[in-house]
């Protein structure tokens, strides 16, 4: 404070208002070639966080909080000496059994709070208590990702298998969980998961509800992964929602406009949307160029991307939301494939350092093994907006070039 007090004085003293110079935001580069160049000052580390304990308040995640989200990899090992990048995720959401302890106590010392993926409606033959599922508990083949069947929701079994995923969170020190596949009532066969009864959505409901119940046990944060037809029935029992690729899909009832309810009563909303990046050159200062991964968006600028999945621009879409609105969701720009890279709706990136699975192939050599959830409609990537369709919209009016021109030169699909 004495050092800041002196430097304002001596401004005065030169004719210099101090109200002129960003003293707090900035700070000169003494370092750098060129004079008067500034630099952001980093951003202050949070104060660290303590996880989950039995008895203890449920964590609430709050509104506008930026995310990390890390499946296919998993975060290279952190040590107290480690800087988490990026700096301004505040939530990182990881596998539950590929991150160890000592990375999730790592965030917590630098404030940050830890979300543990896990799946609960769908078995994984790569998880170490795959062998302890029946059977008869394994549904049908999940034909877009391998070694995966859907499980009985209506298993004493399987919900003693979740049980002990739910305490493995909370040994480990995970602030929350986010359960996928928790719609097998919409699958891709249309056959309640392949049980007989089908799977519906009353069971959907009463296993989340459950899940809850037994997170929250522990101290622990719960979300929902899209299901959105199930959303209006769980909001009073889940902290968070995650979504994937709302604005993607924002041509059919499945929009964004879905969870303008769960955001008005407080809770937030990880979106997530998956784009294709071109890095600059090595000699370039600039940021990497962003392209949508569906082959019919492929001419759309990087600025007309990032407003378009920020839902900071609707383009006319009537199933997104106006910006201010869009501005309350949590939304991370991703690479398919889920590893370290991400980018923010403010234009800034970052990509987390990671390491291979632990006990596990390296699966960035098969991207979106895991990434995102194809249960939305039975659409997944082979529908809406095919990601092979030769049509693709024509660059046009908007001042950024591509999607206004795309909307009213008639490239879109029908």
């Amino acid at each position: 404070m004495r050092s800041l007090l002196f430097l304002q004085a001596c401004l005065a003293a030169v004719g210099v208002s101090a109200s002129n110079v960003d003293l707090e935001e900035n700070i000169y580069d003494a370092q750098a070639y060129k004079p008067r160049q500034l630099m952001t000052r980093q951003i202050r580390p949070a104060a660290p966080v303590s996880g989950p304990r039995i008895g203890g308040p449920v964590w609430k995640p709050q509104i506008g909080q930026k995310v990390q989200v890390i499946l296919d990899r998993r975060v290279a090992q952190l040590t107290q000496f480690s800087r988490v990048t990026p700096e301004q995720a505040d939530i990182w959401d990881l596998d539950l059994f590929d991150t160890t302890k000592q990375t999730i106590d790592v965030l917590h010392a630098n404030g940050k709070r830890v979300i543990c993926y896990l799946s609960v409606g769908g078995s994984e033959s790569w998880r170490p208590d795959f062998l302890t599922i029946p059977k008869s508990d394994l549904g049908d083949v999940m034909p877009k990702w391998k070694g995966e069947r859907y499980l009985n929701l209506r298993s004493p079994t399987v919900w003693r298998l979740m049980q002990d995923r739910i305490k493995m969170a909370y040994d480990k020190g995970c602030d929350g969980i986010d359960p996928d596949n928790v719609d097998p009532f919409n699958d891709d066969f249309e056959r309640g998961g392949g049980f007989t009864p089908p799977l519906t959505e009353a069971d959907s409901v009463d296993y989340l509800r459950n899940l809850s119940a037994e997170a929250h046990y522990y101290g622990m944060a719960v979300g929902m992964k899209n299901a959105e037809s199930i959303l209006a029935n769980v909001t009073d029992f889940i902290e968070f929602a995650v979504n994937e690729e709302c604005a993607t899909y924002s041509t059919d009832e499945d929009g964004c406009m879905l969870y303008v309810p769960f955001l008005a009563k407080g809770k937030p909303v990880f979106h997530f949307e998956y784009v294709n990046v071109n890095s600059p050159s090595l000699f370039s200062r600039g940021a990497p160029s962003i392209q949508s991964v569906y082959k019919n968006w492929a001419n759309l600028s990087s600025a007309d991307i990032l407003s378009y999945y920020c839902l900071q621009n609707n383009f006319g879409f009537p199933y997104l939301p106006n910006s201010t609105v869009g501005a309350m969701f949590s939304t991370a720009v991703k690479k398919l494939d889920l590893g370290g890279w991400v980018m923010y709706c403010d234009g800034t990136y970052a990509e987390t350092p990671t390491a291979q699975t632990v006990g596990g192939p390296d699966r960035e050599l098969d991207p979106g093994w895991r990434g995102k959830e194809s249960q939305r409609g039975g659409k997944g990537k082979s529908g809406g907006l095919e990601m092979t369709s030769p049509t693709g919209p024509q660059a046009g009016g908007s001042p950024s070039g591509g999607l206004l021109g795309w909307l009213t030169g008639g490239g879109r699909d029908s």
